[in-house]
């Protein structure tokens, strides 16, 4: 019998020509989803027949009650190799092999100063006017040289951004709550507590694990009290809470943004879905076998499935076959109003 492959949340209609899938193709038949899945619920009628799902970031939840719910599956792939809405701990309770892919830090660091560069000058949104019609910008910049940019989480994707941030000649700050003062001066910014962080910064970028101790980290106290009036937050892992619409949080709105550190509360936000109290807090996405838990590797869906073949009883090879659901696009934001 051939597997069945689900990839999911394949929004832009691309996962089929990301990768040379065609030798599994005699083995695997693969069925490409391009919408989310719904609920809990609606993963489960949706995946309730294959028994390997290819997963994008941490767009879908597989929580304890969706493993249960999904008896043929065997292999879960993530991007990247962490994924908090995965519950490992489920995934081996059900003999589920969790492995991810490995990735760079470069893209994150691009899309923050993209953030900021839009946030900065309008570019997006006076193209659309100009598209539209228009026949002057109406929008006057203002330049990252000079101002000063907050990096909240000084690791490998927060250093990567504090040399971007140099290049444009901005004066850095710092703040984590492991950062030392070398850390800091080695990447050239200058470490300061949070408030003072908030309160100094023109544009900050937020580039943390999400976690108990970082769930509800930025919030409208930040926001409303420290933050300058006309400062900006931009960046791949920027926060909210929610409770200010401000300029602000622009750069998260106009990205379409979903942000990860959520409020202390657990009110979570309208657009993740439901994670159990608990469940992969601090998700490292790893290799989970009934053997024990093994580091995780970057994956060759070929290899795996040639190995989980052979261990799988009653599996029987057959014809080729691949179908791709309709294919389809992600219908396009509506694009900033104009002041």
């Amino acid at each position: 019998m051939q597997h069945r492959c689900a990839v999911l949340d394949d929004y832009q209609n691309v996962a089929m020509q990301m990768a040379d899938w065609s030798p599994i193709a005699k083995d695997v038949e693969i069925e490409v989803f391009h919408r989310p899945l719904g609920d809990q619920a609606g993963v489960i009628r949706a995946l309730e027949k294959f028994s390997i799902v290819c997963a994008m970031r941490e767009r879908t939840l597989f929580s304890k009650a969706v493993f249960e719910g999904l008896p043929e599956l065997r292999l879960l792939v993530t991007t990247g190799m962490r994924n908090a809405a995965i519950d490992l701990a489920a995934a081996r309770e059900r003999n589920v092999t969790v492995c991810g892919t490995e990735s760079t830090g470069h893209p994150t660091a691009e899309l923050a100063f993209g953030l900021m560069l839009e946030l900065a000058r309008k570019i997006g949104h006076e193209h659309a006017r100009l598209k539209a019609g228009a026949w002057w910008q109406e929008t006057i910049g203002i330049d990252l040289f000079g101002k000063t940019l907050g990096i909240v989480g000084l690791g490998r994707l927060g250093s990567r951004a504090a040399a971007i941030g140099r290049a444009f000649g901005m004066q850095l700050i710092a703040w984590s709550q492991n950062l030392t003062e070398d850390k800091a001066r080695e990447a050239g910014a200058t470490r300061v507590d949070k408030d003072e962080l908030f309160r100094r910064a023109d544009f900050i970028t937020i580039h943390l694990q999400l976690s108990p101790r970082t769930q509800g980290l930025v919030g409208a106290k930040e926001f409303g009290r420290r933050l300058r009036r006309r400062a900006a937050a931009a960046g791949p892992s920027a926060a909210q809470d929610g409770q200010r619409g401000d300029h602000a949080a622009s750069g998260l709105r106009h990205a379409g943004h979903v942000p990860d550190l959520l409020p202390a509360d657990g009110r979570g936000h309208p657009r993740l879905p439901r994670r159990q109290a608990g469940a992969g807090a601090r998700a490292e996405v790893t290799k989970s076998s009934p053997g024990g838990r093994e580091a995780a590797r970057p994956w060759d869906l070929e290899k795996h499935i040639r190995k989980t073949s052979r261990g799988w009883p009653g599996q029987a090879r057959s014809s080729p076959a691949m179908t791709i659901s309709p294919p389809g696009r992600a219908t396009p934001t509506d694009l900033p109003p104009g002041r």
